[in-house]
């Protein structure tokens, strides 16, 4: 009929956004390895996060230790506004490999180790230099000290232990009594066949040279 009806309100506008944007520091990593995620947009700065799985750090700066492939979920909201956002990160876990040290003969200077897992082929790196790429193998003759032995997979996965190669002690025979009992009758280095290249110098009472030999044996010597 042509007649109006006029209802007046009013709206208040609130100033505020909600942003949100997550990034990590690489999205592929060896199992094992930690991944380190930062909150790199948030608006407002007071808006509370909550973070999908557990991790240590902090809120703006999580890190975390997958051991599989997984997402994560960072929720931001804005308890003034009442809105929520959220930002995901992939993050795609490798396979790594395994090396074991199987035995460190000390006497014999011989170390024994056997890879698994990982992605073929290895490099077996001691020490920072690479010394094979067998999966079963031995290192001889190791300096004196300690040791960093690594496989690498060819993703660049990296797997290492460390090893101890202590000096052997010698002992000389305090006594030599040649009288054919069998006590005694030779005198004799304990452990001098570990050193193959050993001088050894035998003085008289006096200090007189009396017999020097250069790789010295027992059954020779």
């Amino acid at each position: 009929t042509g007649c109006d009806s006029t209802v007046y309100y009013s709206l208040t506008v609130l100033q505020m956004e909600l942003r949100l944007k997550v990034k990590s520091n690489r999205n592929t990593i060896c199992a094992g390895e930690q991944v380190e995620i930062d909150v790199a947009t948030l608006k407002p700065a007071d808006a509370l996060l909550s973070w999908n799985h557990i991790y240590s750090g902090t809120s703006m700066k999580a890190i975390f230790t997958p051991d599989e492939d997984m997402t994560y979920i960072v929720l931001a909201r804005n308890e003034k506004a009442g809105c929520e956002a959220t930002d995901t990160v992939r993050i795609y876990v490798r396979d790594s490999p395994v090396l074991t040290i199987d035995t460190v003969d000390q006497k014999e200077n011989r170390v024994e180790y056997h890879v698994e897992g990982g992605t073929l082929p290895y490099s077996i790196i001691l020490d920072k230099k690479e010394v094979g790429d067998e999966a079963v193998g031995e290192l001889l003759n190791s300096f004196i000290g300690s040791h960093i032995l690594s496989a690498k997979d060819s993703t660049g996965c990296v797997s290492s232990q460390k090893y101890d190669i202590v000096p052997i002690p010698i002992t000389p025979s305090g006594f030599l009594t040649p009288d054919g009992d069998g006590v005694s009758d030779r005198w004799e280095i304990e452990n001098i066949d570990v050193y193959g290249k050993a001088r050894v110098r035998i003085y008289a009472r006096d200090g007189r040279l009396i017999q020097e030999y250069n790789g010295y044996e027992n059954e020779s010597g």
